[in-house]
């Protein structure tokens, strides 16, 4: 392999290892009593110009990282008593980031002794947390491995089966809890299911053209993640959804999840994002009759919570003929609010946008110069920014030289609304500021000039 190559291959592994790990272990938490914990490093080697984040695991709510303040060899926080007693610690150098897990139960302070591992770190106070050290290890490792060694089938296979068998030995060697048994092979499962998942782009080909899929090489979902333990983990319900047959109805998807799994709160976490994908992606244009029978038929015989036929309702804003959504406000560069009521009587086009999307700045100029093309005086434009913030919007204006109608959505309600998932997104209200045309074509597509002198 070329050096340049390999370099690639080598930071693209590394971004994907720091979402994967990232994802699996982003955690959950409710607000609790406050825990002190110190983490002891045994020197200053490596610390220098480092940072160090840390987080509560639990099932419940979910919050940020919180810094980690530096005293000499040590790393001091503040934090949320996990209710599982487990911690997921960031270590940050030179802009690459290492992730492991630790286990502090109780509520009284823990200082716990820390070592290096190579490139990753554990806490040596326990078998238990010497064990989540070496499956943090064999993760890292593997998981790179995954991304920049070999791509035969066979070392794929061999790699990804192997999460599983190297977690249960583990778990024996440090005589390991049962909970921090079953976290591990849960923790082993998950990142198994993940890494078929990436397959399609580690070899840079169509999901239906790998060599292998979920069903291959894991056992069925039921057996490992049946367990409210499992929340713990963000992309459980991706990895169970991966054993769903995809020619499946929604209600199919949901008969299957409840044949397979009798924890209620594994149920809930799965079904939920089953029903947000049904609700993101439905045709509201040709099948909203339909659809609404179905989510109330659906909501009554799982129990599912009703914000998802309030928000299969409220979508209703995109079908055609829908007025344009009541109670929003967007400001223009100098703060001054605006409605969409100001442009009664006029057919427009709006532009749903962001500074740091590189194709949505792409259109612009092929906007620009359609909005000076375009003769037909019942025609505006409007561009709407969902940039959180102001300053990069007003930045991005400049330097892209953007005139005319340019209004700021800081909370995305406008994209929200309409059911938007992904930018650019284009849309066309009427006269009676009533939907005329969703998701319409972009400006840089040769027949939307024709399309908008058409209009009256």
């Amino acid at each position: 392999m070329k050096k340049r190559n390999l370099f690639v291959y080598r930071k693209q592994a590394a971004r994907a290892l720091y979402c994967l790990i990232a994802f699996c272990l982003v955690p959950c938490f409710v607000h609790a009593q406050d825990k002190e914990i110190t983490l002891a490093f045994p020197s200053m080697e490596h610390l220098d110009g480092s940072a160090v984040y840390i987080q509560p695991l639990s099932t419940k709510l979910s919050v940020q990282a919180m810094p980690m303040t530096q005293e000499g060899t040590r790393f001091k926080a503040t934090v949320p008593m996990s209710d599982e007693g487990l911690y997921s610690i960031s270590f940050v150098r030179n802009n690459v980031q290492s992730v492991s897990v630790v286990k502090a139960e109780g509520s009284q302070a823990a200082t716990l002794p820390i070592e290096f591992v190579g490139k990753n770190f554990m806490a040596t106070d326990c078998d238990d947390n010497k064990a989540l050290g070496a499956f943090g290890v064999i993760e890292t490792k593997e998981l790179t491995d995954l991304w920049i060694g070999s791509h035969e089938n066979e070392a794929l296979r061999k790699l990804v089966t192997g999460f599983e068998p190297k977690a249960d030995s583990i778990t024996k060697v440090y005589k390991c809890s049962p909970e921090i048994a079953q976290y591990i092979k849960m923790w082993a499962y998950t990142t198994a299911g993940n890494a078929c998942s990436s397959l399609s782009h580690i070899l840079k080909c169509k999901p239906s053209e790998v060599p292998f899929k979920v069903q291959d090489v894991l056992c069925e979902p039921g057996k490992v993640l049946d367990s409210p333990r499992a929340r713990l983990f963000p992309n459980t319900p991706s990895v169970i959804s991966a054993f769903v047959p995809r020619d499946l109805s929604l209600s199919e998807r949901l008969d299957w999840l409840h044949g397979h799994f009798q924890c209620k709160e594994i149920i809930d976490m799965v079904s939920n994002q089953m029903v947000s994908k049904f609700i993101s992606t439905f045709n509201y244009n040709a099948k909203y009759d339909e659809g609404l029978a179905l989510m109330k038929e659906l909501t009554e015989k799982y129990n599912l919570d009703k914000q998802y036929l309030n928000k299969f309702i409220a979508n209703k804003v995109t079908i055609k003929g829908s007025a344009f959504p009541d109670g929003l406000t967007f400001q223009d560069k100098d703060g001054k609010t605006h409605t969409f009521d100001e442009f009664k009587g006029k057919y427009v086009f709006i532009d749903l946008w962001a500074s740091w999307c590189v194709p949505c700045c792409k259109e612009v100029p092929y906007l620009q110069k359609l909005e000076k093309e375009v003769q037909n005086p019942d025609v505006v434009f409007l561009s709407i920014s969902i940039d959180q913030k102001k300053e990069p919007w007003l930045k991005k204006m400049q330097a892209l030289n953007m005139h005319g109608n340019q209004w700021h959505d800081a909370n995305s309600s406008l994209a929200n609304a309409l059911n938007v998932r992904g930018i650019p997104f284009f849309v066309i209200y009427d006269k009676e500021g009533k939907l005329h045309y969703y998701n319409a074509p972009r400006p840089s597509q040769p027949f939307i000039k024709e399309m908008l002198e058409g209009l009256k």
